[in-house]
């Protein structure tokens, strides 16, 4: 793949790897849901405002999750901020929804596919 970077770090310092306007797409997957701490949730506030700092003007954010308190959470602040959503769906492999989205899969998502969890996947447009 070109033009692709996986980084493990903590997300307090993703500004410190990108610069403004660098990035077309981010791609959160499985992320933990913080239940009781909203402010970490990788879709808080906080985290969008770092995130449109790094996006190119109209930038992606995909996310998939098998949490639907989380994924129900992120439509809530898509719709606070007035993004524009751009497909979701509480059931992935029951959607139709096609694409790299399905054919790739992380480690965690296998597992729970195996368990027959539902997937949830969303992609909005940040301004």
């Amino acid at each position: 793949m070109k033009n692709v970077a996986f980084i493990r770090s903590m997300i307090d310092y993703i500004e410190k790897f990108f610069g403004e306007n660098e990035i077309s797409e981010i791609w959160i997957t499985f992320p933990d849901p913080h239940p009781r701490r909203e402010r970490r949730r990788l879709t808080a506030s906080v985290f969008l405002e770092r995130y449109r700092k790094i996006l190119i003007p109209r930038g992606i954010i995909h996310l998939k999750t098998d949490n639907a308190d989380f994924f129900s959470y992120t439509l809530e602040i898509i719709g606070k901020y007035n993004y524009p959503l751009l497909k979701a769906t509480d059931d992935l492999y029951h959607s139709e929804i096609t694409g790299d989205v399905i054919s790739v899969q992380t480690y965690y998502e296998k597992i729970w596919l195996e368990q027959r969890k539902k997937i949830c996947y969303l992609e909005f447009q940040m301004r």
